[in-house]
């Protein structure tokens, strides 16, 4: 039987500043982790065929993972299970203050609450993706990403908050013991302004934001937030290596609702 990510999570612990979060090292039973970590697949069958980019994140999502035969049956078990029903139900509990406190429209918005929410897996199709991901009110996704080997110095990602449609995400970090690299850890932040603009949602200008926290890339090490307007994070520059970022990715989004996102907009710049 697999272990979840909220095993050994407390609502209780959760740090709220700059947004709700929580991390925890060594979160995964050592035996578990070293299982996973044996049978992680090959960056090749992330990335799929063809060159490289520098510094790029590939990921392969649950609905190319559970039923594949080339992933180890502990990664499928795994990914299966944090796509379930029963999964949702410990985020609920898990999340329930927040929810309450950062989407207090949430069941005007969908007509229940969330512990009343059908729960489905994410089709991450391009195509037809979202007609299939309306068939139920909440969509749970479960990715392998790896961060391409960086030929020059960069970051994958600068701060940015992630789509309205989704209510939380976590990462759990599967770094190489043989990767050598620096940078590429979490940078937690804050608007240095106190508000910014819708537009800047998907990429937040640098000048915007103060750093607040940083969580470093370490093996087994797990960190997982409430998603809203205040939720800016993003990734320090990585130096040269040919070792990738490795990681696994745990979402839920949902596609209906009266309006798209959980929050339709962010505060305007005062």
């Amino acid at each position: 039987m697999t272990q979840s990510i909220l095993h050994n999570l407390s609502s209780d612990s959760i740090d709220r500043n700059p947004f709700p979060h929580l991390i925890l090292r060594n979160a995964i039973e050592p035996t578990l982790y070293a299982e996973l970590e044996r049978n992680l697949p090959s960056m090749e069958m992330v990335a799929g065929p063809g060159q490289l980019k520098n510094n790029h994140a590939y990921r392969l999502g649950a609905e190319n993972v559970i039923h594949n035969p080339d992933i180890a049956p502990v990664w499928r078990e795994f990914f299966d299970y944090h796509t379930s029903e029963a999964y949702f139900r410990e985020l609920v509990e898990f999340w329930r203050r927040d929810v309450a406190d950062y989407h207090p429209g949430l069941t005007r918005n969908y007509g229940k609450a969330l512990d009343r929410f059908s729960v489905g897996r994410r089709d991450g199709r391009k195509s037809h993706a979202q007609d299939e991901n309306t068939q139920t009110d909440v969509v749970l996704d479960c990715m392998f990403v790896y961060n391409s080997p960086v030929q020059a110095v960069s970051s994958v990602r600068g701060p940015h908050v992630d789509s309205g449609r989704k209510l939380y995400s976590a990462i759990l970090y599967m770094r190489s013991p043989e990767d050598d690299s620096t940078g590429g850890s979490l940078e937690l932040d804050e608007p240095s302004k106190g508000k910014l603009p819708l537009w800047f949602r998907k990429r937040t200008p640098h000048r915007y934001v103060n750093k607040v926290k940083e969580l470093p890339y370490e093996s087994n090490t797990l960190m997982i937030w409430l998603n809203s307007w205040r939720s800016l994070h993003a990734v320090t520059p990585r130096s040269i290596t040919p070792h990738p970022r490795r990681y696994v990715v745990f979402t839920a989004e949902c596609y209906g609702g009266k309006v798209e996102d959980f929050f339709t907009r962010m505060p305007k710049a005062g």
